[in-house]
């Protein structure tokens, strides 16, 4: 073969080689097939069968970060915040320069009450995107929490300067105006929230709340008991707004009225120290002795039960994988009959130890306090929640 022939053989076969190695280079890689697979199933609504394309394409490339990002966000969707920490954690290791992903790990930490480390997750964002609104929303809420008014009003204006048509996140800044005392600026914004939307309860509450903490007038008592009548008339068994308007009836010596306000209160949440106080003033009012000394012993009982609470979730915020304060913290917060909270903390003992019997009995026990408060009509569908409670310390 003359050498003529033989270097025409060699192009080719390098031009084949070429092209080989171009396409195999452009091809997209398997994990990232799946993972567009998984988008396009998304798309029409398929959750169910796109996590299971997700999860295929991390075992295709465990290396592959946006499928982490995509079984958070529908972890969250389902709020098995355990699940959708995990994957976050993992996301922020594959990809160190994502942007609204530390803020997200923090939201989850947070619903799981680990609230340490979902104040370092949001600080850790901020430091990558200053202008994260929900880092500084969730610094917000756990700064209120923590009554330190200061930085939760600093970060909530920011929250609430990005969030301005999101009624839930006005309502987070509002709380915390009015609170502070800063009574016409949370107005000014409950005003606004009303202005879109009369239909919700807690606006209305807080209007009251604010005008029965301004100079006693007959104008101003007149403004607190008419928004929260409103407030009541939107969600009869509102047990602020009925502790609240309880409060202003005992100040006005108006004790009947106190009493079943007070006592509706107690009806629809019955562990509720604050409650119990004003039903013992009240029966004390109207001189009825035996009565307003069970009262006594009741938020006796109720306030130690509260503050159990509160030392086993400082407790679990310092050590999150003790499965032993796990296991007290759920028992405690079924003891206050609060379900949807113990699950929480369920989920994540559950994955963490699934052969455990304690959770297995905890689970039952949750679902049975769940269909039991569902029989009794216990709902909160007249509210804006953001499931943080600002106006009482955790």
């Amino acid at each position: 073969m003359s050498s003529k022939r033989l270097g025409y053989f060699v192009t080719i076969f390098l031009a084949i080689g070429v092209a080989l190695l171009l396409y195999v280079k452009s091809r997209p890689s398997p994990a990232i097939t799946a993972f567009k697979r998984g988008e396009s199933l998304l798309a029409v609504n398929m959750q169910n069968e796109a996590g299971d394309t997700f999860l295929e394409a991390t075992r295709l490339d465990p290396k592959y970060a946006p499928p982490y990002r995509a079984l958070a966000e529908l972890a969250m969707q389902v709020n098995a915040f355990p699940l959708a920490a995990e994957y976050w954690q993992k996301y922020v290791k594959l990809d160190t320069k994502a942007k609204e992903a530390y803020s997200q790990l923090a939201y989850t930490q947070m619903m799981m009450g680990q609230e340490p480390s979902a104040y370092k997750s949001a600080e850790e964002e901020l430091k990558r995107n200053p202008e994260s609104a929900q880092a500084h929303l969730t610094l917000g809420i756990i700064n209120a929490r923590r009554s330190a008014a200061k930085l939760a009003l600093e970060h909530l204006e920011i929250a609430a300067n990005a969030y301005q048509s999101n009624s839930k996140v006005q309502l987070a800044f509002a709380k915390v105006l009015a609170l502070t005392g800063n009574l016409d600026r949370a107005e000014q914004i409950l005003t606004g929230i009303l202005a879109k939307d009369k239909s919700y309860a807690e606006p209305y509450y807080w209007l009251g709340y604010l005008y029965a903490r301004r100079i006693e007038t007959p104008e101003n008592l007149k403004a607190a008991e008419k928004n929260l009548r409103t407030s009541l008339d939107l969600q009869p068994l509102f047990p602020q707004a009925n502790l609240e308007i309880a409060k202003l009836y005992l100040r006005q010596k108006r004790y009947d009225l106190a009493l079943t306000h007070v006592n509706r209160a107690i009806q629809h949440r019955k562990h509720y120290p604050a409650a119990l106080f004003v039903q013992q003033k009240a029966l004390e009012g109207l001189g009825k002795t035996a009565e307003a000394q069970k009262a006594q012993e009741n938020l006796r009982v109720e306030t130690q039960l509260a503050e159990r609470g509160r030392a086993l979730l400082r407790q679990y915020s310092g050590s999150p994988d003790n499965l032993d304060i796990i296991y007290a913290l759920i028992q405690t917060q079924l003891d206050l009959e609060q379900p949807e909270s113990a699950m929480r903390f369920l989920q994540d003992a559950m994955r963490r130890a699934p052969n455990d019997p304690r959770f297995q009995q905890a689970l039952k026990r949750a679902q049975q306090v769940g269909e039991q408060q569902a029989k009794e009509g216990q709902r909160q569908d007249m509210q804006l929640s953001i499931g943080e409670d600002l106006s009482e310390k955790k």
